[in-house]
């Protein structure tokens, strides 16, 4: 992680993957593929139907 405003800490980060494509390539498949086991449609209707339980009247 980055600090927040520490501007030198962000433009090393950027050279870091600037100069390791590889590294870019693994975490963007990893990104991916977390993103589609969390966030898929049966997550997302879960959610729905939970809120909506939730709001039911007693």
């Amino acid at each position: 992680m980055i600090p927040p405003e520490d501007s030198q800490a962000l433009a090393s980060a950027i050279e870091h993957l600037y100069r390791n494509p590889q590294l870019v390539k693994s975490l963007g498949k990893r990104g991916r593929e977390y993103a589609k086991k969390v966030y898929n449609f049966e997550f997302i209707l879960d959610r729905y139907e939970e809120l909506l339980l939730s709001m039911k009247k007693p």
